[in-house]
């Protein structure tokens, strides 16, 4: 089975305090429980609006008789709020002007819900005394005048009339007539301009700055001064060519007008001056012009902006070849005599290129065409002289023709065989004014002849024999002889005085000995003993050399013991042997 809960809402307030449902009054907010069976119950949630509104009829006034009093506070009209006052007004605030002292009340009502508010406020009259009547007084139009402790400036003749008050309350109502007299101008004209190369302008002692019609009163008189300030400070209209784009390395050319009559003066910011200018710039940059009229001192000023666009390369190679039938080549309309790296400029692109040379000519081998020798040292061929052996070569109708000047060495040879000889008595020796200090094989050429010979060595040396020099032992291991040391026995020698010296060094390996006798005692229980570090199990007589000393001792059986030696000896039977 379905169960159905509904709810229904309703609101109280101020208008309506009560509601009621299915025709019972609810004057309470809450959830109520309206109505349930099997099927269905039923609730109902009231809520409460009793917001009220705040009145503000405003402080309690005291007036003259005759004066008018504000009441109430300013405040937006609102949807929300009513506004009612006693004397019949609708709004936050009224004016009154009572006779006598009145209070007013005032009902603020919260148009939603019916919750109102009231305040009141009350205005005191008080009487004023008889007035006070001041004598008549003249001003000029346009002038003012103390009146009543009030500056007034009336514009018309007539009755003015003041109501003061004292610290008592209304004092009295004062009245005076003024007579306003009209003001006689006397036209000056034009009294001066004001431009911008004067920007001011003196006239009777003072100082004006703005064009305009000016009036100045002639004290003591109802007449004034009327005069004109002329203005001629229009700025300079200025119209500059508009943004443009170039390839670097073209001119554009910029154009400034104005739209003043007469000559104007333009100053550029490159310097120059003139109208037009014509400008090159390798990358983009920003112009500036100050136009300046000479009548009035005004200038005007423009802008304007040169885009430059950096050209792209192309590369296109060798594009002609010179060669020496061809000295020179017709390309893109132009005549190239030399070979090398080329452009030109179009649509913004650097188009590079080369001109070539081809330096290859048809070669001409003459082969050996002259000879030189000692007795022909230079010769003559085609008009030139060689004085060298080599390859040569000459150009001649767009042919190489190649060609060698060869060398005939061959000269006859003299053997001298051997001139003179080195020693160690004699290490230099001169021979045909020449001095030579190793031997050798020598030539030279005189008379276009090889003369060749032979410096020579004698390596001999007379050889002393000095026998032992010195001799080396266990406490002697060094010994030093003739400047140098020596720590191994055998024959040496050295060189001096173109003598080989030769010496022995000895050694002596005679040591003392030093006789322990036995020293240990093998036995049946002690097969085995340790002598000085050594491990012995055999008796007899030993031997070790320490300090430079062969110290002998002997090890030694016990009495009465036989002691048995195997050695190198193969046993395969059992048995007994001796």
């Amino acid at each position: 089975m379905h169960h159905d809960v509904d709810y229904d809402y309703g609101v109280i307030s101020c208008v309506n305090p009560c509601y009621f449902y299915n025709g019972v009054p609810y004057c309470q907010a809450g959830t109520y429980l309206v109505s349930q069976d099997n099927c269905h119950t039923q609730f109902l949630i009231l809520v409460e609006d009793f917001s009220f509104p705040q009145a503000n009829a405003g402080p309690d006034q005291t007036i003259c008789l005759g004066e008018d009093a504000t009441l109430g506070i300013p405040l937006p009209n609102s949807p929300i709020y009513s506004y009612y006052w006693d004397n019949g007004a609708f709004t936050p605030q009224t004016t009154v002007a009572p006779t006598n002292t009145t209070s007013y009340s005032l009902v603020v009502t919260n148009v939603f819900n019916g919750c109102t508010a009231t305040d009141n406020v009350t205005v005191t009259v008080m009487p004023s005394i008889p007035a006070t009547n001041l004598p008549p007084t003249s001003i000029c139009e346009g002038e003012c005048l103390l009146f009543a402790g009030e500056i007034i400036c009336p514009s018309a003749s007539g009755m003015q009339t003041t109501m003061l008050q004292s610290w008592f309350g209304c004092d009295s109502l004062v009245t005076q007539f003024i007579v306003v007299q009209p003001l006689l101008q006397i036209d000056l004209g034009v009294a001066g301009t004001i431009d911008c190369q004067n920007p001011s302008v003196d006239v009777m002692g003072n100082i004006y700055t703005q064009p305009g019609v000016y009036i100045i009163d002639n004290p003591g008189t109802c007449t004034a001064y009327t005069f004109t300030i002329a203005g001629n400070v229009e700025p300079v209209n200025l119209t500059l060519s508009p943004a443009q784009t170039i390839c670097a390395g073209e001119s554009v050319t910029l154009a400034a007008t104005t739209d003043v009559s007469g000559s104007v003066l333009f100053n550029w910011s490159t310097g120059e001056t003139g109208p037009v200018i014509t400008v090159s710039p390798q990358t983009s940059a920003v112009y500036s012009v100050i136009a300046t009229d000479p009548q009035n001192g005004c200038t005007g000023s423009a802008t304007t902006q040169v885009l430059v666009n950096q050209p792209q390369t192309i590369q296109l190679g060798v594009v002609e070849t010179l060669s020496c039938t061809q000295p020179c080549v017709t390309y893109n309309g132009e005549t190239y005599c030399q070979p090398g790296s080329y452009s030109y400029t179009a649509n913004c692109e650097v188009v590079a290129f080369e001109i070539a040379y081809d330096e290859t000519l048809p070669t001409v081998q003459l082969g050996v065409v002259e000879t030189l020798s000692c007795t022909q040292p230079c010769v003559t061929y085609n008009g030139e002289t060689y004085c060298q052996p080599g390859s040569y070569s000459y150009t001649a109708n767009c042919e190489v023709v190649e060609f060698e000047i060869a060398y005939d060495e061959t000269l006859p040879t003299v053997q001298l065989g051997v001139v003179e000889t080195l020693s160690c008595a004699q290490p230099c020796v001169t021979y045909n004014g020449e001095t030579y200090c190793q031997p050798g094989s020598y030539s030279y050429t005189a008379n276009c002849e090889v003369v060749e010979f032979e410096i020579a060595y004698d390596a001999t040396l007379p050889t002393v024999q000095l026998g032992v020099v010195e001799t080396l032992s266990c406490t002697q291991p060094c010994v030093t002889y003739n400047g140098e040391t020596y720590c191994q026995p055998g024959s040496y020698s050295y060189t001096a005085n173109c003598e080989v010296v030769e010496f022995e060094i000895a050694y002596d390996e005679t040591l003392p000995t030093v006789q322990l006798g036995v020293v240990e005692t093998l036995n049946c229980a002690q097969p085995c003993v340790t002598y000085n570090g050594e491990t012995y199990c055999q008796p007899g007589s030993y031997s070790y050399t320490a300090n430079c000393e062969v110290v002998e001792f002997e090890i030694a059986p016990q009495l009465g013991h036989v002691w048995l030696e195997l050695r190198d000896m193969t046993y395969c039977q059992p048995g007994s042997y001796s």
